[in-house]
């Protein structure tokens, strides 16, 4: 998470950056956030 999280940053705050990357870095933190959510509650 916290890999993606730094490079979705990276990416998003750039001045040249694509909407095609911003959208590809938003997918995947989305991903991540589910799959982390997805861990926390089996370890209920």
């Amino acid at each position: 998470m916290q890999k993606k999280l730094k490079k979705s940053k990276k990416i998003l705050y750039s001045i040249t950056a694509k909407q095609k990357s911003i959208d590809k870095s938003n997918a995947s933190l989305k991903k991540a956030i589910k799959k982390l959510k997805k861990v926390k509650k089996y370890k209920k």
